[in-house]
């Protein structure tokens, strides 16, 4: 009895022991250390109790890794010894209670993300051996008062501000030649903006809602202001917009309310779509006797108040959406010299019945005549090589176009709903034809190719032309060299045509097909070719194919196994989406870090 009581007491003891030794051993946190690099931070049982925990880096530590303190919210102070060279990606990042850090002089690194979400860090100073600024690197910090950038840095990354809302001031480094998209976006407290003169290139959105933003002075090398640069700065006043941008893209003031003065440059000569749409500008800008509101040599919007409109020579830029839902115009000829058409603008003019486009035309924008419902005939002008999404789309009333010889290109949707149409010539040098391109034009009954595509897609949908096609043995519609559609879609096996070079978008989507031999000609299979085809277990895809676009084996739930031979040059985006069964696949290392991969999936690299 007593042996029993004995053994039952050096159980418990032992316990205890394990217990407290436990305890103790994970009071505090300690830091992941392996070859001078730190690769995370376990944390202790004290450090999960409280906020204010001061990290110190071990000296002669190099590297702080990927995720090394992600989310440790615990964290208040970090130390930082000389010796680190980089930090690498959210190696801080949704550390939401750090206040404080020290970048060292020895940094040449900070990867993406690397700060993003710390919401309580107020100030930074990045020393100036930092030559990389990783893009979203302090996005979300929104405390952020005050960060000094160092004269090594050339580029701005995407998102490295975003969001910094309590950012009042910033002052760009003349290193800097580039500023990537939304870099400054949302931040709400950034009052006053100078870009050096070194800056040359910036990308879309980067002082976008900006709402406290009054004072911009931009660089005299910048030439093109992207899309959305301003959108919704709604307090701002002044902009100094250099002497030689020659672009200002869509949307670039829209909203700025309060932008009341503006001088634009002699060399602009592209305006996009609602660039000046509600801004006090525009608003207040008078329009002449054909209802035209003009700047210098730049038409920007019609009122709508005629029906018959030539515009003056000394036009030579007309903004997008210029005569957007313009309901009275009917009749209007463009001037001489006039390079451009952007998009949109005559879009919805549902009454305009003749245009006078002139022969120095050489760009028509997307949208540009769409639901131009009046619209009987039009004449493109010979240099035009690229006719873009919905161009002339629901131009219900235009029986005949010829299509210019230089013509290369026919986009999405272009000619869709042109119920008129009886047929159209596509010219030699045509290689792309986009999906809907002449979809619902219900009369188009002749179509004469001049030469050989690269891709069709489905852009013949609900014509007599596409009607009158007979399907082959398997029971697949084909134009051409193309193969368009597997109409029957209980067909299990088939085997594609010899020569054919393309299949389009969703060709077999949707149908029971099990087994299928491809052609040794196939170069592009389109956007879910193969979507939901739920009884598709291997495919092996033939040697020289060169394009598989985005989503293209979506929701296959058995697919088992895929062959994508070396030729592959592009893959589209979520090719696997959704086929989760997925085992194997057999493709090379430069195309295989492209597609992103369930974790079950073995991957077989072609050397």
């Amino acid at each position: 009895m007593k042996q029993k009581y004995k053994i039952r007491w050096i159980i418990i003891v032992g316990t205890i022991i394990i217990l407290i030794s436990y305890i103790l051993l994970n009071l505090k946190g300690h830091i992941v250390l392996r070859d001078n690099k730190v690769s995370g931070y376990k944390a202790g049982l004290l450090d999960k109790s409280k906020k204010g925990v001061f990290i110190s880096i071990p000296e002669g530590t190099t590297e702080i890794m990927d995720n090394a303190f992600y989310s440790c919210k615990f964290i208040e102070k970090v130390y930082i010894p000389e010796s680190v060279k980089m930090i690498h990606k959210e190696a801080f990042a949704k550390c939401t209670n750090l206040k404080e850090i020290n970048l060292p002089k020895s940094l040449e690194k900070v990867g993406d993300g690397a700060f993003s979400g710390c919401i309580s860090l107020e100030a930074v100073n990045i020393p100036e051996t930092v030559e990389y600024l990783g893009e979203s690197a302090f996005r979300d910090c929104s405390n952020l008062k005050e960060i000094s950038l160092p004269h090594t840095v050339r580029e701005i990354k995407e998102y490295t501000f975003y969001k910094c809302e309590s950012l009042k001031n910033i002052e760009i480094p003349n290193s800097v030649t580039k500023i990537d998209a939304a870099a400054f976006l949302g931040c709400n407290s950034l009052e006053t903006v100078e870009l050096p003169s070194s800056v040359t290139e910036i990308g879309n959105s980067i002082f976008a809602s900006c709402i406290g933003l009054k004072k911009v002075v931009l660089s005299d090398n910048l030439k093109v202001l992207e899309a959305g640069t301003f959108y919704e700065c709604t307090n701002l006043l002044s902009v100094y917009l250099g002497d030689n941008i020659e672009k200002i893209g869509d949307y670039a003031f829209y909203k700025c309310n309060n932008l009341e003065e503006l001088e634009l440059p002699s060399s602009i000569k592209e305006v996009g779509i609602r660039c000046f749409t509600e801004t006090e500008w525009l608003e207040n800008m008078h329009a002449d006797l054909n209802g035209l509101k003009c700047y210098k040599n730049i038409l920007l919007k019609s009122i709508d108040s005629k029906e018959d409109i030539i515009i003056s020579s000394d036009i030579n830029v007309i903004a997008g959406n210029a005569f957007e839902d313009s309901k009275k115009i009917k009749r209007i000829v463009l001037p001489e010299g006039l390079k451009n058409i952007e998009a949109c603008t005559f879009s919805n003019c549902v009454n305009l019945e003749y245009i006078v486009i002139p022969k120095t035309i050489e760009y028509i924008g997307a949208g540009a005549f769409s639901n131009c419902k009046s619209l009987s005939e039009i004449s493109i002008p010979k240099s035009i090589t690229h006719i873009y999404a919905c161009t002339f789309e629901n131009c219900e009333s235009l029986e005949d176009i010829e299509l210019p010889k230089a013509l290369e290109y026919i986009g999405e949707d272009a000619f869709k709903g042109c119920i008129l149409l009886k047929n159209i010539i596509i010219p030699k040098k045509v290689k792309e034809i986009y999906d809907g391109a002449f979809d619902l034009c219900t009369n188009l009954e002749a179509v004469e190719f001049e030469g050989d595509l690269l891709y069709i897609g489905n852009s013949f949908y609900n014509t007599k032309f596409y009607n009158n096609i007979k399907e082959d043995e398997y029971g697949c519609k084909y134009i051409g060299n193309h193969l368009i559609e597997l109409v029957d879609k209980k067909r299990e096996e088939l085997a594609v045509k010899d020569g054919t070079v393309s299949i389009a978008n969703k060709a077999f989507s949707r149908s029971d097909i099990r087994k299928v031999i491809f052609s040794k000609e196939l170069r592009i299979i389109g956007e879910s070719a193969f979507g939901h085809c739920y009884n598709l277990k291997n495919i092996e895809l033939p040697e020289g194919l060169l394009y598989i676009d985005k989503l293209c084996f979506i929701d296959c739930k058995n697919l088992n196994k895929v062959y994508i031979p070396k030729s592959v040059m592009y893959v589209g985006m979520s090719i696997f989406l959704g086929s989760g069964k997925l085992k194997e696949v057999t493709v090379s290392k430069e195309i295989a870090d492209k597609i992103d991969f369930y974790e079950n999936v073995k991957v077989r690299y072609i050397e």
